[in-house]
């Protein structure tokens, strides 16, 4: 049985004991289905949802006044309509949403039970008059009118504030019709600095995409732990960056930076401070290179990179190296080398990561010349060889 023929079942069974006994809980739900013993999988949240999904009926009660409603076919429609929707914003728990139209049907006379499933039409509110309702807004004769009321109000903010209030005779009016109101002028002016933010920060980039052609990375090394720091989004490579990139590129996109990677100028007594290093993308390969041949070997003074900051940090100044990336990540000649300086041990992946064929050529050849310097001839024993002469393999 598959998991939706399951949750169809649970949800049946659990209608079938609503209507016998509206009301019940969850735990009593869940002890009467496996009573039932329809399946092994009768889980809380699936009788959870089962018991969200039950819809809301009418409860037919006499009038014991006359100021309730009488609802036309297409008004109790209408309601049945508000009340689904509600369910479904609560199911995705947009709240907010659901406050808003359970403020409207209750505005309208519309009396929701949540514990037994049920509505049922009451007294109509008294909906409040522009007086009570909008006591903040200034008695106007000229300004921004509304369409419904007439009413003039100081802003289009305004407006579209007492157009939302199902509380107001126009907001009400609305509400029941079931209309939308178009969004406020501050919320598309928003809305449009938002989308105006993200274009320019797409024109700025580029290209630099996640995914980005390697043509198009630099690997800016030998970069003090100080400049490397995370904080405010490595603002102080940042700003390195705006103050020795040429003027007419823009600022790119740093896709990594490592803090620790390597030691620089160590011996074996002394270990070397430690650098760190960026992979930063650019546009395209030609604008790469232009910044490569342009900020290679530069030596990058802290005075002239926070020349402008009241308190400048006392930073170290350097001699910047910036390559060309060979692969995704980071240079393949400074990952071999960076990480022996000094007379430190390779990464644990170097070490137990296989040889290319051209290295252990390399080193075959290495081997053979120490043996021929000390006088030694490297042969291989009877028995060790296949029949095409090549040594044969454990």
């Amino acid at each position: 049985m598959s998991t939706f023929q399951i949750c169809d079942e649970i949800e049946q069974e659990v209608n079938k004991l609503w209507d016998a006994s509206p009301g019940i809980g969850v735990k009593e739900l869940m002890a009467k289905l496996q009573s039932l013993e329809l399946t092994e999988e009768v889980t809380k949240q699936r009788v959870k949802a089962a018991k969200q999904a039950i819809p809301y009926k009418r409860k037919d009660d006499t009038p014991s006044t006359t100021n309730v409603i009488l609802l036309s076919e297409a008004q109790t429609k209408f309601v049945n309509q508000k009340i689904q929707e509600r369910q479904s914003v609560r199911a995705s728990r947009r709240y907010k949403e659901a406050d808003e139209i359970t403020k409207g049907l209750t505005t309208m006379g519309i009396i929701i039970d949540d514990e037994f499933r049920t509505w049922k039409v009451g007294e109509k509110k008294d909906i409040k008059t522009d007086e009570e309702s909008e006591q903040h807004f200034s008695t106007l004769s000229s300004g921004v009118p509304c369409s419904f009321c007439g009413r003039f109000f100081a802003s289009k903010n305004l407006v579209f504030k007492h157009l939302r209030d199902v509380a107001t005779s126009c907001g009400n009016s609305i509400f029941a019709t079931g209309q939308k109101v178009p969004e406020a002028p501050s919320s598309i002016r928003k809305q449009e600095k938002k989308e105006t933010f993200k274009a320019m920060r797409r024109k700025k980039t580029g290209k630099a995409i996640q995914h980005a052609d390697p043509a198009a990375s630099l690997w800016f090394g030998d970069l003090p732990i100080s400049y490397t720091r995370l904080g405010g989004q490595y603002k102080r490579l940042r700003a390195v960056l705006r103050e020795y990139l040429p003027r007419d590129v823009p600022q790119p996109w740093l896709r990594k930076v490592m803090r620790k990677a390597y030691r620089k100028d160590g011996d074996s007594e002394n270990q070397g401070e430690y650098m760190g290093y960026a992979i930063i993308v650019f546009r395209d390969s030609e604008e790469a290179d232009y910044v490569r041949d342009a900020v290679n070997g530069k030596e990058i003074k802290s005075k002239v990179v926070f020349a402008a900051s009241e308190e400048p940090p006392d930073l170290p100044d350097f001699i910047i190296k910036v390559k060309n990336v060979k692969n995704k990540d980071e240079s393949i000649e400074e990952k071999k080398s960076s990480f022996t300086r000094g007379g430190q041990d390779p990464p644990m992946t170097d070490q137990l990561r296989p040889l290319s064929i051209p290295e252990m050529q390399q080193r075959c050849e290495r081997i053979l010349l120490k043996l021929k310097d000390q006088g030694k001839v490297f042969e291989i024993e009877d028995g060790d060889t296949s029949d095409d002469g090549r040594p044969k393999s454990e």
